[in-house]
């Protein structure tokens, strides 16, 4: 049994690439990778037909719009701003939106579970909780490397130190 292994481990064709890039850009269109690349980019977790299934079963998606309009304490100028930025994320997978959302609050109010349910929504791959500013900012910031979402947790008083000051920016 171990030469039949052998044999077909030696023989069989396998995969192979020669490039690794992350490109969620969809196949077919100008810029999609093509055979010889491995493409990090796995796609969303959910789907405008998963979505669909789950309101057809009783789910309730003005959940999380009232959980994020509470969580903007109702002012319509900044809620529009947030879904504008929420809807960027998902429909233009390869670009980059250009600004940084910053939640500012008390402990507790939800500031995290946004973090959470937009982890859900686009993949746990495609996301990182960073709490340090190093890992944003310093040579070691791998974590960050192809993420579409990076939330960065605590790092309030990290911002005042004078070597980061202007590199948030």
């Amino acid at each position: 049994s171990f030469s039949l292994l052998s044999e077909l481990w030696n023989h069989r064709p396998r995969l192979s690439y020669s490039i690794m890039d992350y490109n969620p850009v969809p196949l077919g269109t100008k810029g999609c990778v093509n055979r010889d690349t491995f493409n990090w980019f796995y796609g969303y977790r959910i789907s405008r037909e998963r979505a669909e299934k789950a309101v057809a079963k009783g789910g309730k998606p003005d959940i999380i719009k009232d959980f994020v309009k509470n969580l903007l304490n109702d002012d319509k100028d900044v809620i529009s701003f947030v879904f504008s930025w929420m809807a960027f994320l998902l429909q233009n997978p390869s670009a980059i939106p250009g600004v940084m959302l910053a939640l500012q609050g008390p402990k507790g109010i939800g500031k995290s579970l946004l973090y959470v349910i937009l982890k859900l929504i686009l993949g746990e791959m495609n996301c990182t909780s960073i709490s340090d500013v190093d890992h944003l900012l310093g040579t070691f910031n791998d974590k960050r490397k192809d993420k579409k979402l990076v939330a960065l947790e605590e790092i309030g008083s990290s911002v005042y130190d004078p070597k980061s000051w202007g590199k948030l920016k």
